[in-house]
């Protein structure tokens, strides 16, 4: 999910350096196209979250998932943040903030493990 966001980001900071040459009134488009393509991901990200959270109360997990959690985290913001300085770098902060959006999003969602683990932790205090 977080890699075709990227990808197309990237590609559409390089059709708009190539467009800002001949072109500027279509850079816009190329951007909202861009914007919208990264929202409906997004959102539909949103929604796997929120499907995960209702499950994520059975507390049932080991502590193996923690640590892919963590190598697929690293992976994650270095993947971003090499994405938005290209896209910041050639001028398209739109798009460097919708990737930065995106791998917020997906960080949220690798998180819920964690968050499995402090409602477990929790739980037993109280009991």
């Amino acid at each position: 999910m977080i890699l075709k966001i990227i990808a197309t980001g990237i590609v559409c900071s390089l059709i708009c350096i190539l467009l800002k040459r001949t072109a500027k009134e279509y850079v816009i488009f190329v951007q909202l196209s861009f914007a919208v393509f990264a929202g409906v991901i997004i959102i539909k990200e949103c929604m796997t979250f929120f499907d995960e959270l209702s499950s994520y109360f059975s507390l049932a997990d080991n502590l193996d998932g923690l640590y892919s959690v963590l190598c697929k985290g690293a992976f994650i913001c270095i993947a971003c943040k090499i994405a938005c300085d290209i896209s910041i770098e050639s001028g398209n902060v739109l798009v460097s903030d919708l990737i930065e959006l995106a791998g917020k999003t997906v960080m949220i969602v690798l998180a819920m493990p964690l968050i499995k683990d402090i409602i477990r932790t929790a739980i037993s205090f109280v009991s």
